[in-house]
C-alpha cells in the first residue's frame, strides 16, 4: 500500500469475482453501469460478446430471436455503449495480455480480464512449447504418444514461469490508471503451509499449479465468491465476501455483507464504496486501525 505525497491521489480497484460456470460473473460485469466506463473486456474465452447481444435485446428482439431466457430488467441496450472486446491470438497470447494491461488499460476507466483461468492456463500451453536456458523440448519435457497424438507435459520450472507471467500480467493491470476485475473460474487444490503441511484450499482463481490460489487473493483490494444455495424454485445465487468453509474471500472495506442474494446494480454500488473509501485515504478493517489503502 502507497500514499503519494504531495499530488492528487488516484485510488484504483484491484478486485476478484470468482465461482463455477453458470453463475452470472460475465452478466455482473456487463452490468456495469455508466459511470464505469469506457470498459475494455479481455475476453479470453470469446463468449462475452455473446452474452453482451442476449442482455443488451429488448424484450421484442428477445422474443423475435427466440431467447427463452428471463432477464432481469436491469439490462437493456444500453449495456452496449462503452464497451470494447479484445482478443488475445493462439500464437501470441502472452504478447497480446501483456499489450493489454500496459498500453490497453491506461486509456479505459475499468479493464475486465475474463478470464484469469484461461489467461494462466494459455500461458502455461505457451511456455511448455518454448526452449530457454536448462529447459529443451526435446530432452527436459515428457512427451507422450498415443496413435497419432503426441501430448506434452510441462516440467516444474515451466509452471513457475508461467506463474510469474500471471503476476506479471497482474501487476501491470494494476499499475495502470483503471479500474481491474479479474473474473475467474473456481478451483479445487491442495496447497502447503510454510511448515510444508498440506491443507486443502478450495476456491480462488483457476490457475495454473496451485501456488496461485492463495496468493492471488491475498494482493486483491476485495475477493468474492458468487455461489449456488439451495434447490429447485427455492435456488439462489449469493454473494460470499468472508472466508467459509474452506473457500477464499475477503473484503476489506467490509461494504459487502457475506452471503445476501446476488444483486448487480448493488455490486457495482458497493464497489463505488470501495474506491470512495480508498478516496478519503483509509479504510478500518474489522480490528478498529486505520490502514491507508492501495493508492497510486
Amino acid at each position: 500500500m502507497q500514499v503519494v505525497q504531495g499530488a492528487e491521489a488516484n485510488p484504483t480497484l484491484l478486485a476478484c469475482l470468482y465461482a463455477q460456470s453458470k453463475c452470472l460473473k460475465t452478466s455482473t460485469y456487463l452490468g456495469a453501469p455508466k459511470e464505469w466506463r469506457p470498459m475494455a473486456v479481455l475476453d479470453t474465452e470469446r463468449g462475452a460478446a455473446l452474452r453482451l447481444r442476449i442482455l443488451s435485446m429488448t424484450q421484442a428482439e428477445r422474443d423475435a430471436a427466440g431467447v427463452n431466457e428471463p432477464v432481469d430488467p436491469h439490462f437493456g441496450p444500453w449495456i452496449r455503449e462503452g464497451i470494447t472486446f479484445f482478443h488475445p491470438g493462439r500464437d501470441t497470447w502472452y504478447q497480446d495480455c501483456w499489450e493489454f494491461a500496459t498500453k490497453i488499460a491506461p486509456d479505459f476507466k475499468t479493464v475486465i480480464a475474463d478470464t484469469l483461468t484461461q489467461t494462466a492456463v494459455r500461458s502455461l500451453t505457451e511456455v511448455k512449447g518454448m526452449q530457454y536456458e536448462g529447459v529443451t523440448k526435446e530432452t527436459k519435457r515428457v512427451h507422450l504418444k498415443s496413435g497419432s497424438v503426441t501430448t506434452v507435459h510441462p516440467t516444474r520450472s515451466d509452471y513457475g514461469f508461467a506463474h510469474d507471467r500471471v503476476m506479471e500480467f497482474i501487476t501491470a493491470l494494476d499499475e495502470s490508471p483503471a479500474h481491474v476485475l479479474l473474473i475467474s473460474h473456481e478451483k479445487t487444490g491442495e496447497v502447503s503451509d510454510a511448515e510444508g503441511k498440506v491443507k486443502r484450499v478450495i476456491g480462488g482463481p483457476r490457475t495454473v499449479g496451485n501456488a496461485l490460489l492463495e496468493l492471488i487473493p491475498s494482493i486483491m483490494d476485495v475477493v468474492l465468491r458468487l455461489e449456488v444455495q439451495g434447490t429447485g424454485a427455492n435456488t439462489k445465487l449469493v454473494l460470499r465476501s468472508r472466508n467459509h468453509n474452506f473457500f477464499i474471500a475477503g473484503d476489506r472495506s467490509g461494504l459487502f455483507r457475506d452471503g445476501v442474494v446476488h444483486n448487480i446494480p448493488d455490486f457495482w454500488a458497493k464497489l463505488a464504496g470501495v474506491v470512495n473509501m480508498a478516496k478519503a485515504g483509509s479504510i478500518a478493517p474489522p480490528g478498529g486501525n486505520v490502514v491507508p489503502m492501495k493508492q497510486t
